[in-house]
C-alpha cells in the first residue's frame, strides 16, 4: 500500500467478543463503528475539526474542536445527550503552561439540574516524549475542591495503534476522556495507578498490560489485568489488533 502508513483496521475484545472497525481517506480516519454505535470524523486540513457519534443511526454527540495558530488544541465544545440526563453542553479550554503540561478547563451543563450552574472540572495532563505519564483530575464548587485523583502511567518503547492517524495526537484529551486510554500517546501502556491526592490511604488501584508485537513493532494483542488495593486481580480483558499492512 504505498505512500500510506501503518494503521490500524479493526480492535477486538477477545472476552465480549465485541470489535470497533476504523474506515480511512488515506491516513485520515473517517468513520469507526462499534456495534449500534458510529463515529464519524470531520477535517479541515490535516486537523480534525467536528466528531460526530451515533447510536442506532440516531445522533448522540457533536464535538467540535479548535486550535491555536501553532496547531496545539485549543477548545472542545460537546453538545449531546445522556440518559437519565437529558441534553447537556461542555466547554473545555486548553493551555500550555510548560512543554510538558497541558491544563483543560472544563465547564459542565446539564438541562435537566435544577440548579442550572455549570460544574467545573479540571485536569493537567503531564507529557513525556510525546505520551501522558501523569492526569490530575479536580472537581470544583465553587472556590471548593471536591475530589483529586492522580493516576500515572508507564509505556514502552514501540508504536501505539492509533500513531500514524492524522491529527489524532492533537486530540489526544478528548480521546482519552471519550473513548479509551489505550487510544493516546506515541507508545504504548504498560501499567497504570490510580490513587487521591491529600488522602491518607491510597486507592491502590492498578493495572499491567502484557503486549505482543507484529513485524512493525506495532501491538497484535494486549492483555490487560486488573488489580484492587489489596493487590487481588478482579477483572481482565484480552484485546487483538488488525492493521492494513
Amino acid at each position: 500500500m504505498k505512500g500510506i502508513p501503518v494503521l490500524v483496521t479493526q480492535i477486538t475484545n477477545i472476552s465480549s467478543g465485541n470489535s470497533v472497525t476504523f474506515k480511512y481517506n488515506g491516513n485520515k480516519l473517517i468513520e469507526t463503528t462499534d456495534g449500534e454505535l458510529k463515529s464519524l470524523y470531520q477535517y479541515t486540513g490535516n486537523v480534525i475539526t467536528q466528531i460526530k457519534e451515533y447510536e442506532n443511526d440516531e445522533l448522540i454527540k457533536t464535538a467540535d474542536f479548535t486550535y491555536h495558530k501553532n496547531g496545539t488544541l485549543k477548545g472542545i465544545r460537546v453538545d449531546g445527550t445522556r440518559e437519565n440526563y437529558g441534553h447537556y453542553t461542555e466547554e473545555q479550554t486548553f493551555t500550555y503552561p510548560t512543554p510538558s503540561t497541558i491544563v483543560c478547563t472544563e465547564f459542565e451543563l446539564y438541562d435537566n439540574y435544577e440548579d442550572q450552574k455549570p460544574h467545573q472540572l479540571s485536569t493537567v495532563y503531564t507529557m513525556n516524549k510525546g505520551n501522558m505519564i501523569l492526569k490530575k483530575n479536580s472537581s470544583h464548587e465553587g472556590k471548593s475542591v471536591e475530589l483529586e485523583v492522580l493516576k500515572s502511567y508507564t509505556y514502552d518503547k514501540n508504536n501505539n495503534p492509533y500513531l500514524n492517524i492524522l491529527g489524532y495526537d492533537k486530540i489526544m484529551p478528548y480521546i482519552l476522556e471519550s473513548y479509551d486510554e489505550f487510544m493516546t500517546g506515541k507508545n504504548n501502556m504498560t501499567s497504570y495507578k490510580l490513587f487521591q491526592h491529600k488522602q491518607p490511604a491510597d486507592l491502590g488501584l492498578t493495572a499491567n498490560f502484557t503486549i505482543t508485537y507484529n513485524k512493525n513493532n506495532f501491538p497484535e494483542k494486549i492483555v490487560s489485568k486488573y488489580y484492587n488495593k489489596d493487590g487481588v486481580l478482579y477483572d481482565h480483558i484480552t484485546y487483538t489488533y488488525n492493521y492494513n499492512q
